[in-house]
């Protein structure tokens, strides 16, 4: 993830830093653009420092949870799949908690709000994903969607490499790669131009991964 960060904030910065030089009444000067992987992933915390900073909070792991907000979490399914539940608003709630048939808890203390929720989303978890593991993850979206509840499937690389949307857009495609000497699934290019796919030429050199950051240089002229 840090590499790919790293490399969107590169590419930002580099047209940013066109766009500067270039622009009419542009400074006509060369800049230097610093990118480090680990400022960029920093950059993509959130309120984790200011939480740190003025309260002296310090986030430890969730899971699938968000810290801020409950129910929302994965939730594992009779067919050992994992479905992501966001249901964190008071209207929401209502309608999950009654598709579960826990409509006592819609109101109740220890329930109601989204800070109530969050203090006690262990148990809360607890009784959605009951309910979820009762149900196949395609009927389960499917009743969740009906009742009009935020919900999707967490993917695996094998719904990815099947799924139609990724398929037809050439999100998911066949390259080949002479380091294995065939072709290997990769991901396409984000963004698309104009309604069409971009090629991919090659899967790119086999070298070791790194960690650090790079300097990328604009020149005035």
């Amino acid at each position: 993830m840090g590499d790919s960060v790293a490399g969107l904030y590169a590419a930002f910065g580099l047209l940013a830093a066109l766009w500067q030089r270039d622009r009419p009444g542009g400074e006509r000067t060369g800049r230097t653009i610093d990118v480090a992987l680990t400022e960029s992933v920093l950059s993509l915390m959130e309120g984790m420092l200011p939480e740190f900073g003025r309260l002296g909070k310090i986030r430890q792991p969730t899971g699938g949870g968000i810290a801020t907000a409950a129910p929302t979490n994965a939730y594992p399914t009779a067919d050992g799949a994992f479905v992501l539940i966001a249901a964190n608003s008071e209207p929401l709630f209502a309608k999950l908690m009654t598709l579960v048939g826990r409509p006592e808890l819609i109101g109740a203390p220890g329930y109601a709000g989204n800070q109530q929720r969050v203090a006690n989303s262990s148990a809360l978890d607890e009784i959605i994903g009951d309910w979820t593991r009762r149900h196949a993850s395609a009927a389960l979206i499917e009743v969740l969607a009906t009742a009009d509840i935020p919900s999707s499937k967490i993917y695996t690389a094998a719904d990815i490499a099947s799924d139609p949307q990724y398929r037809v857009r050439k999100m998911v495609r066949e390259v080949d790669d002479d380091l294995l000497g065939g072709p290997v699934l990769h991901p396409g290019v984000v963004p698309s131009f104009d309604g069409g796919a971009v090629p991919i030429r090659w899967t790119g050199p086999h070298r070791r991964a790194y960690r650090g950051g790079a300097s990328i240089s604009v020149e005035a002229d």
